[in-house]
């Protein structure tokens, strides 16, 4: 008895769709049954995976069968065509040429047996492939310039629906006349995301918030599903279709106002600002900060040893006995000091009211102090910080005038 394996490979969905791979074992069962003594034993099935573009090392099914030549499990590698083992001309070559050296015959439905018995056999191994190859980038190359002159005539192209919008049948059919999709605006997901572009600009909400906020309001994702993470939104934010420009790649349409769901400012402003919220750059953005925690110096607050901001934290703890006492306080916490206590050499909590009475006191004295000087001394003073600022701006400025005169001055001395 002779075994054989099988192998069928599609590269897209829409073939698994069209019948494709029905097709390949059909043709491969019969040409099987011309032959005498053959079985076939086992059968692979490579669904929507590129023979160009994936490699043989990252293909299942190619990797079982070479270990199954290796391991002589087998003696035939049946398949409709040779362009089903892969279309790579740098490596599936080698990949017949090493199961034929195991003693397995590569054959095709349709060219035959590819043999090794002398170099000409090589080289028709290697230009077949080659040529495949060569196909494939052509057709790879089609496709995508096809797609990116339907993304810059302003259509969609199909693929996961971005929140805020649907896909619906409008009447445009493709070049073989089958209705195709077209994005129009979610009204209710579009209020939802425009609402989070303001959130994230107006009111210093960052994605993790963000995520709270959706899940605590039960807005389902796109998915249907009512579990937002702050991956998610920081990957929702910054789409172009939200300000009207359908995408692929660095290839952009023209802003369709139909499509609009936010304005430019908010729309760069979030993207600026959702992927900016480190502490270092914080300050450098003007990301507005969170003061509504609950402390009194919430975003004002910093750890003396590492310059992390404090956040604040409710405690709670209790005592067994007669009463059952429950005690509750705040406390400003480093969160470095927290989740990486080698990082900062500093206290890891500070009680909310003791530093907070301190603070308060410091003002208070401050503002004391303040009010019981003269009326008069306060405006020379304010005067004084005022010009002192003026005559720092004008030194700058003197500083700039007299660099750029000297570089006009060099150039009109190089034209002579």
């Amino acid at each position: 008895m002779t075994r054989v394996y099988t192998l069928y490979r599609v590269s897209s969905a829409g073939q698994v769709d069209h019948d494709d791979i029905p097709m390949q074992r059909i043709a491969c069962q019969e040409f099987a049954k011309t032959q005498p003594d053959w079985e076939i034993i086992k059968e692979f099935y490579e669904k929507g995976v590129s023979g160009y573009k994936v490699s043989a090392d990252d293909r299942d099914a190619i990797i079982q069968i070479k270990n199954d030549a290796a391991a002589r499990k087998f003696d035939v590698l049946l398949v409709f065509m040779f362009d089903r083992l892969g279309r790579k001309d740098n490596e599936t070559p080698f990949v017949v040429k090493y199961l034929s050296s195991q003693g397995i015959r590569v054959i095709s439905v349709k060219e035959g047996e590819q043999r090794f018995e002398t170099p000409v056999d090589d080289l028709l191994n290697y230009i077949r492939f080659w040529q495949a190859s060569g196909e494939s980038a052509k057709t790879s190359m089609r496709v995508r310039t096809r797609q990116q002159q339907i993304t810059l005539e302003g259509h969609y192209r199909g693929g996961l629906v971005p929140f805020g919008f649907d896909a619906v049948d409008l009447g445009r059919v493709n070049k073989k006349n089958k209705p195709v999709r077209d994005l129009r605006i979610n009204p209710e997901e579009a209020a939802i995301k425009a609402k989070i572009y303001h959130m994230i600009v107006d009111e210093g909400y960052g994605s993790h918030r963000i995520a709270n906020w959706l899940n605590d309001h039960g807005i389902k994702t796109k998915r249907g599903t009512t579990l937002w993470r702050d991956t998610t939104v920081r990957a929702m934010i910054g789409n172009p279709i939200d300000r009207g420009q359908l995408h692929m790649g660095d290839t952009l349409s023209e802003p369709i106002e139909e499509l609009r769901i936010i304005d430019d400012y908010h729309f760069y402003k979030a993207v600026e600002l959702i992927h900016s919220r480190s502490n270092e750059k914080r300050e450098q953005v003007g990301l507005p900060l969170r003061t509504d925690a609950g402390g009194l110096l919430t975003g004002f607050i910093y750890c003396a040893a590492c310059g992390q901001r404090l956040c604040i934290n409710h405690c709670r703890t209790g005592k067994r006995g007669p009463e059952n006492r429950v005690y509750q306080w705040d406390v400003y916490r480093c969160y470095r000091k927290v989740n990486s206590k080698n990082s900062c050499s500093g206290q890891t909590t500070y009680r909310a009211d003791q530093v907070e009475k301190a603070v308060v006191e410091v003002v208070r004295e401050f503002f004391s102090r303040v009010k019981r000087l003269p009326e008069g001394k306060q405006l020379e003073a304010a005067m004084g910080r005022e010009k002192a600022v003026h005559q720092k701006a004008l030194k700058d400025a003197q500083v700039v005038v007299e660099k750029t005169s000297k570089a006009v001055t060099a150039l009109e001395e190089g034209k002579r």
